[in-house]
């Protein structure tokens, strides 16, 4: 109704606005991704030529998380890197959260990148701190902040962020809530509190199924098949892996399918089911394949490379083909 009113009166701003964010967010939230890219990507055109700068950030940040969500990482750079330069700064807000995802997609991609991720997650986080405006998004930013901290085991700070995320109230904490508690469960995790971790994860799983976001289920239900893992309950973590890589699979969620399918290997390796764990390892590496095929930047390809290798236990050899 929204979009039907501003088309009649011809009110660009508000369709930009609708185009960016609400509309393909909600296609992102059932699962439709390549309606949500559309959406997004004619939004940002329509930003573009009215010059609208919180639209045109907006849009561009969006692309760049479907594309990190499809391991498209150069992809995602990019359009992080494009919703920086619309906003130059302009927003505070706007811009702490950009940096984080610059920061977390430079995490994704590999551990071997952690000085261009701090270089980012620095810069947000004295936006976060020392401006005025800079926490109206905070509750994304502190996730991608606490996930940060987790891979460099600063376990205190992490519980600390997501704490944070979850009881400050800001624009973002509703939409951020599953990420956030899955960090929570992460953090317990790492400290052998697998009921805790359990119970966080728990609370996100009811929490996506309430509210119907299908494009956080696989990460939800590959978290909890770790946890499982990790519990030394096998059959249950098989079940989760598989649930997650699925629906990531249908998606085209490559970075989920091939963590999914890798734990999956290690869930039935311990159920003393070698053959099909190497399947599951073979299908984790041609997802593997796949996505370092699409990152052209060899320094990024290869990091990327070494970083997948070290998670699934397989040989340079292998990789290379």
């Amino acid at each position: 109704e929204a979009k039907a009113l501003a088309n009649e009166t011809g009110n660009r701003r508000y369709l930009a606005e609708l185009m960016t964010f609400s509309i393909p967010f909600y296609h992102l939230r059932n699962g439709d991704i390549e309606k949500a890219r559309r959406t997004a990507q004619e939004g940002t055109q329509i930003a573009q030529q009215i010059g609208s700068i919180p639209s045109g950030v907006a849009g561009n940040y969006l692309l760049g998380n479907l594309a990190q969500f499809q391991g498209q990482y150069e992809d995602a750079l990019a359009y992080y890197q494009s919703a920086s330069e619309i906003n130059g700064g302009s927003i505070p807000f706007l811009e702490a959260v950009i940096l984080c995802m610059l920061g977390s997609t430079h995490l994704e991609i590999g551990s071997d990148l952690k000085d261009k991720v701090l270089h980012y997650h620095d810069q947000a986080e004295d936006l976060l701190n020392n401006n005025p405006m800079g926490g109206v998004m905070a509750s994304a930013a502190w996730a991608e902040l606490g996930y940060c901290a987790l891979s460099v085991d600063k376990l205190d700070l992490a519980r600390s962020l997501f704490h944070q995320g979850l009881t400050t109230p800001t624009a973002m904490m509703r939409l951020s809530r599953p990420k956030l508690l899955m960090g929570a469960a992460f953090v317990n995790l790492a400290e052998n509190n697998i009921d805790k971790a359990l119970e966080s994860i728990a609370d996100a799983q009811v929490y996506i199924d309430d509210r119907q976001m299908k494009h956080m289920a696989p990460y939800v239900s590959l978290a909890m098949g770790k946890i499982y893992i990790a519990k030394g309950e096998f059959e249950e973590a098989l079940e989760y892996c598989l649930r997650a890589e699925e629906a990531a699979a249908e998606m085209g969620f490559l970075p989920v399918v091939w963590q999914a399918q890798a734990n999956a290997a290690a869930a039935l390796q311990k159920l003393n089911l070698d053959e099909q764990a190497q399947e599951k390892q073979n299908q984790a590496l041609e997802n593997i394949q796949e996505i370092k095929g699409l990152i052209e930047n060899q320094d990024l390809s290869d990091v990327f490379a070494a970083n997948a290798m070290s998670e699934l236990h397989i040989s340079h050899t292998q990789l290379m083909g």
